[in-house]
């Protein structure tokens, strides 16, 4: 029975949702309904479920390299995937909700969307995002090894704090206790231990010893040996910092840089004494345009003289005529019309004269 259904469920769906809807329980009890399949049936069924072949199965894993995938990360990408976020869901370990990255994602989009491209082009990124605690100590070990071929062009902290550590002078004190401390802890337990005898046991010498060595000396002292304040033990101490040395720069950007710096200098002298010089270079063919331009000059005196002169004699000539017949003197009159016209022609023409020097 059951196995026919399974044929009909492919083949003929109608037919097996026929048989389907004749067991549907009617006013009849449900084992009574059940009765109708024999219990081997049942137990033949069940038995084939759990007893699968799967050695023949073959999983397939694609292989390779997908080059449609190696292309940086769009805003587009980033923001689809932001407003496919869901509200109202618990935070991981970074504390950023959902809500947040969708309420900033106006003004953060170009940082997340670089910060995703920086880590896949650098494939510098946790095996899970909620690791940020293990990637952050790795980040810091690898930081403290030397030997790392990453460090090449990053600048240590650590190694550059210890660098550049003050030292001390070794006094009696000092030393007292820092023979006391040696004498009670053992090498393996600290570095500091071993670093103190390299200093102090095995080259008596020394003068000088860094700070943080008698830092950890007295911290691990004996009161009843040493009662004395850490600034009473360095009282007759004195304090000896590294000089610093600046790393030497690039010739090339030295070159450059005086280039630049002359070239400024230059720029600002010319500009200070551009009105001061009397003497001026004449650049070729400067000559001819200084030529043209006294012409025009002369041509606008000349205009100017014969302007004030014509209205002069318009006044004068013009008052003459219409005094003619009244048989008086009228050259007084004739003077002062030729005087008035000549002023008002005089500062009007003076006036376009300046106009046209000031462009």
């Amino acid at each position: 029975m059951l196995d026919s259904l399974l044929e009909l469920e492919d083949k003929n769906p109608k037919a097996y949702w026929d048989i389907i809807n004749k067991f549907k329980y009617s006013d009849k009890d449900i084992s009574d309904q059940s009765s109708n399949i024999p219990s081997d049936e049942w137990y033949n069924y069940f038995n084939k479920l759990l007893n699968v072949d799967c050695s023949n199965e073959q999983d397939d894993f694609p292989t390779g390299f997908n080059v449609f995938l190696d292309y940086d990360i769009h805003m587009q990408e980033v923001l689809k995937a932001i407003k496919s976020l869901k509200n109202n869901t618990s935070v991981g370990f970074d504390c950023i909700s959902n809500e947040m990255l969708k309420h900033s994602s106006v003004n953060m989009l170009n940082c997340i969307c670089k910060l995703f491209n920086i880590i896949l082009k650098s494939t510098l990124f946790p095996s899970s995002w909620t690791e940020i605690t293990k990637h952050c100590k790795q980040i810091n070990v690898n930081l403290q090894k030397p030997d790392n071929p990453k460090n090449k062009n990053m600048i240590d902290p650590f190694h550059f704090r210890y660098r550049m550590e003050p030292k001390v002078k070794v006094t009696e004190r000092i030393r007292e206790l820092l023979q006391d401390v040696t004498e009670r802890l053992d090498t393996d337990t600290t570095n500091e231990i071993e670093e103190i005898k390299t200093y102090i046991i095995k080259n008596e010498k020394n003068t000088e010893i860094p700070f943080k060595l008698v830092h950890f000396a007295y911290k691990n002292r004996k009161p009843e040996k040493c009662s004395l304040y850490l600034n009473e033990l360095l009282e007759d101490s004195n304090l000896i910092l590294k000089e610093y040395i600046p790393p030497t720069r690039n010739p090339e950007l030295e070159a450059r840089i005086k280039k630049l710096k002359t070239q400024q200098e230059n720029k600002d002298y010319k500009k200070m004494t551009k009105n001061v010089g009397t003497f001026k270079v004449h650049e070729p063919g400067s000559i001819g345009k200084e030529l043209k331009t006294l012409n025009n000059q002369m041509i606008g005196v000349f205009n100017f003289v014969l302007t004030v002169g014509g209205a002069f004699v318009f006044g004068y000539m013009a008052t003459k005529y219409a005094f003619a017949d009244s048989g008086q003197d009228s050259f007084p009159l004739q003077l002062m019309s030729g005087l008035v016209l000549g002023t008002i022609v005089f500062f009007a023409d003076l006036y376009f004269l300046v106009k046209e020097d000031m462009r």
